[in-house]
C-alpha cells in the first residue's frame, strides 16, 4: 500500500516543492527516456519465430531475458537521474592521474590493470563535467571483490546495472 497518495493534495504538492524531479516526472522519465539514454540501454528482443530461431531460445526464456533487462534498464535510467549522465565517455588520463588511478600521465587508464575483479565497466560524463566508473562483477566471492573495490572508492550501488548476478560499484570523479 502506497501511503504518499492517501495524504492530502496541499501536503503532497508541499512535499513536492522540495523536490528537484517530481514524482511523475520520474515515471514519464522511466516510460520516456531521452535519446541519449536510450542509446545506452540493452535492446530487447522481440518474440517472434524469427528471433526465437536466431538466439535458440524458447518463448519462455526470451521473456525472462526481456523482463530481466527491462528491470535492467529501468534502474539505469533511474542512475541516470540520480547522478545526471549526459553521456558515455572515457576517464582521461589527467582525471586518472589526479585520482591516483595511474601513476603518469603517460599511462592509459584501464581500470581492469588497477583492479583485477573488475567486470561490465562503463564510464560516463555527467551534466556538471563529474566522470562516473561503473563496474559490475560477478558476485563470487565478495569479500574480495569489496576490499579491491573499497580500496579506489568505488561506493557499492544498491541497484544491478548489468545483471542480476552482480555487485555494482560506482566512482564519481569531481
Amino acid at each position: 500500500m502506497n501511503y504518499y497518495y492517501d495524504l492530502p493534495i496541499d501536503v503532497i504538492n508541499h512535499i513536492e516543492s522540495y523536490l528537484i524531479i517530481k514524482p511523475n516526472e520520474i515515471v514519464n522519465f522511466i516510460n520516456n527516456p531521452p535519446k541519449n539514454i536510450q542509446k545506452m540501454l540493452t535492446p530487447l528482443i522481440e518474440n517472434t519465430e524469427y528471433n526465437r530461431k536466431l538466439y535458440k531460445m524458447t518463448r519462455e526464456e526470451i521473456d525472462e531475458y526481456n523482463n530481466e533487462f527491462d528491470a535492467i534498464n529501468k534502474n539505469f535510467i533511474k542512475f541516470s537521474v540520480e547522478f545526471g549522465i549526459k553521456s558515455q565517455k572515457y576517464v582521461g588520463c589527467r582525471k586518472a592521474l589526479k585520482y591516483g588511478l595511474i601513476s603518469s600521465i603517460k599511462d592509459s587508464f584501464n581500470l581492469k590493470e588497477i583492479i583485477p575483479s573488475c567486470d561490465h565497466q562503463r564510464e560516463f560524463i555527467t551534466h556538471d563535467k563529474k566522470n562516473i566508473i561503473i563496474s559490475c562483477p560477478y558476485n563470487y566471492n565478495e569479500n574480495y571483490t569489496n576490499e579491491q573495490h573499497f580500496k579506489y572508492n568505488f561506493k557499492r550501488y544498491p541497484n544491478y546495472l548489468y545483471n542480476k548476478n552482480c555487485f555494482t560499484y560506482i566512482l564519481v570523479l569531481e
